[in-house]
């Protein structure tokens, strides 16, 4: 039986490396992993959605499943509604803001300095200004976490519940197969074996193998 494929997508400042524990557990579930990576600041989302297709294009020559952690949740989308051509299955995205980020906007707020943190990935992307939604014909579903660690103890501008970076009414949006809860951090949504096993039954079945439970720990 062929490997089904899946291709991670790192979040914002990230290199990727964050994400080995949980390429780890898939490849030991039996998935083919690829890493997808991008200079999470120098260009907008909609142009790392047209390096994501490249990639894609150069590296897969099968069905793929994508997962993003927060903003690579946004990318992933991006591509679905840029290149509903692409054979995409399946995509999960792992705490991404989809209605904006309010921790990114706060601190945007405190001037042009702390504006170039967040390079390009601003305007039309964590902005929330773009409206963003599931197209036909791709299973989608979202992983919220709801552990509040993180700098929101020091920026107080998210809602709970939360992660930490990313409220789950941030990670909201239309036309989604399924959304979950899990008590992790926003970094814990990749260390955490029981979001991989959610991963793993979405990937199976386009369902989570939980509703609004606690999965707490690693």
């Amino acid at each position: 039986m062929e490997q089904q494929t899946v291709v991670l997508i790192h979040g914002l400042w990230m290199p990727g490396w964050e994400m080995t524990l949980l390429r780890y557990r898939l490849r030991r579930i039996g998935y083919r992993v690829l890493q997808f990576n991008y200079a999470t600041i120098s260009k907008g989302i909609t142009e790392h959605a047209d390096d994501l297709a490249l990639f894609l294009q150069r590296q897969v020559n099968r069905p793929v499943c994508l997962i993003g952690h927060s903003l690579g949740g946004l990318v992933a989308l991006a591509l679905l509604q840029r290149y509903p051509q692409l054979a995409v299955t399946q995509v999960i995205a792992l705490g991404s803001p989809f209605r904006g980020s309010r921790m990114a906007g706060a601190v945007v707020a405190w001037g042009s300095l702390f504006r170039r943190l967040f390079g390009s990935s601003w305007q039309g992307g964590l902005d929330g200004r773009e409206s963003l939604s599931v197209p036909t014909g791709c299973r989608v579903g979202v992983i919220a976490g709801t552990l509040s660690w993180g700098v929101s103890w020091l920026v107080r501008v998210l809602p709970q519940p939360n992660d930490g970076l990313v409220a789950v009414d941030e990670t909201r949006v239309e036309g989604v197969c399924d959304h979950i809860l899990c008590r992790v951090s926003h970094l814990g949504l990749l260390l955490s074996s029981h979001v991989a096993r959610q991963i793993h039954y979405f990937l199976v079945s386009g369902r989570f193998g939980v509703r609004e439970q606690r999965c707490d720990g690693p």
